[in-house]
């Protein structure tokens, strides 16, 4: 069996006609195989040398010989600092977008204090709006999402037909799955959400037929425990599920899919609320502390 002595990398998916490159060569001399954009940059930069230089109401021609000679110079290297190409075959001049949007001041700053406005620090993450009725997230790649909070079904206690019933509903599920959206989850360690708990306890209150002074004493002593002690100093699991499509067609019909699935059945799901911009906030917050916190 004949040995490839040379293989052909085949052009990258998202490439474009401006990626494709050209050789530009007479009896073979010339440079090397060159994309079409790096091309274009430097046909531009020579035409706006030429401008500078041969305008007649230019300041760099009425400088004399000398000084054409010294800004030309400087324009070269200018012009070959701009088309350098970095590993990932990108030029030195796109980089400058990014450059300008980190100059201001509020582009380098996030505050992150509890009063503050969380939108900074949603950029940080990637993510650009989220919507306050419905709770999409839109990310900076174009890509959108719909945060869950989760509770699966799996455990070591299970009985093996239950493990089989699991694998195989979680196996069908992700068979309907198309090929533009995607689901990841978070883990994390929070203090336990006591909001039911609170809402049950009021309830409860507004609920007596008879108020007193030792009753309202007793019902403000468990609300206090319940917010500030089990709300905050005891932990628990969390799990977040983050369902992503490329586009919110296919965000949409994933979230039907999943919709269908946790009213179907509780082999996969046992229970995903949704989350809404309020709810984003905590489970971020924990990525980013201080460092006494992470201790």
């Amino acid at each position: 069996m004949a040995v490839k002595s040379s293989y052909k990398i085949p052009a990258d998916i998202d490439s474009n006609y401006l990626d494709m490159e050209i050789a530009i060569k007479k009896n073979d001399i010339g440079i090397r195989p060159t994309p079409v954009r790096v091309v274009l940059t430097c046909l531009i930069s020579l035409f706006l040398a030429f401008f500078l230089v041969f305008n007649g109401n230019s300041i760099i021609r009425e400088g004399g010989t000398g000084v054409v000679i010294l800004f030309l110079i400087c324009w070269i290297l200018l012009t070959l600092l701009v088309i350098h190409r970095d590993g990932t075959n990108r030029m030195q001049i796109e980089f400058l977008p990014a450059l300008f949007g980190y100059i201001p001041k509020s582009a380098r700053k996030v505050v992150t204090r509890r009063s503050s406005n969380a939108n900074p620090f949603f950029g940080i993450v990637g993510i650009e709006d989220i919507d306050e009725k419905t709770g999409m997230v839109t990310y900076s790649d174009g890509s959108y999402a719909y945060w869950y909070a989760v509770v699966g079904s799996a455990s070591v206690l299970l009985f093996p037909e239950d493990k089989d019933a699991i694998l195989t509903r979680v196996d069908n599920f992700y068979k309907n799955m198309a090929s533009d959206c995607e689901i990841i989850y978070m883990t994390t360690r929070e203090p336990q959400n006591v909001s039911r708990q609170l809402a049950h306890l009021i309830a409860q209150y507004k609920a007596l037929n008879f108020q007193s002074a030792d009753m309202n004493k007793l019902v403000e002593e468990q609300y206090t425990t319940l917010k500030e002690y089990v709300g905050k100093e005891f932990k628990s699991t969390h799990q977040y599920m983050i369902i992503k499509g490329d586009n919110r067609e296919a965000l949409s019909t994933l979230n039907n899919l999943v919709i269908a699935e946790a009213e179907a059945s509780s082999l996969m799901f046992r229970q995903c609320v949704p989350m809404y911009k309020e709810d984003l906030i905590t489970p971020l917050s924990l990525i980013y502390k201080p460092m006494y916190q992470s201790k």
